[in-house]
């Protein structure tokens, strides 16, 4: 008798465990460490770049996530709209500590840009322009990529 009554307490502390440990509501502050976002704006139209690979470390928790290289399979459909020879603006969360951004050429190669005050200037032509982007941080370092559509 008292063994059954021990099975039936024992049987009903862990279903209760169960139960509060897909109910309970997790700390949002042991959430997987991640680098912050990069808006990239134009005028008054804003997009958010596609991010990359990244290794990034956040108090005891840190993380690296290969991918490949976000400026391969880009939407066109999240494309930033722009007028040649525009300013655009690279605005990150938290501002890198280093910042590389490169153009890819017409022959495929990647030419380095140069950046002011977290701003590129396009070129004068209309075309389509992929740009590939890499920031360092204290935290660690991430890559991004955008399209832009010139006019």
């Amino acid at each position: 008798m008292i063994l059954k009554k021990a099975i039936g307490v024992v049987s009903g502390l862990l279903v209760l465990g169960v139960v509060l440990f897909f109910v309970y509501p997790k700390d949002e502050s042991q959430s997987e460490p991640k680098p912050p976002d990069l808006q990239v704006q134009a005028g008054e139209e804003t997009v958010t770049a596609k991010q990359g690979g990244y290794s990034w470390k956040d108090g005891n928790q840190a993380v690296s996530v290969d991918s490949a290289d976000p400026a391969e399979d880009l939407d066109a459909g999240q494309a930033l709209s722009a007028v040649s020879g525009a300013m655009v603006e690279l605005d990150f969360q938290k501002p890198p500590q280093s910042l590389e951004v490169e153009r890819k050429a017409e022959d495929g190669s990647w030419e380095n840009q140069q950046v002011y005050d977290s701003q590129l200037e396009l070129p004068e032509l209309s075309d389509d322009y992929i740009y590939r982007i890499s920031g360092q941080w204290e935290q660690g370092e991430a890559s991004y990529a955008f399209l832009v559509k010139a006019e």
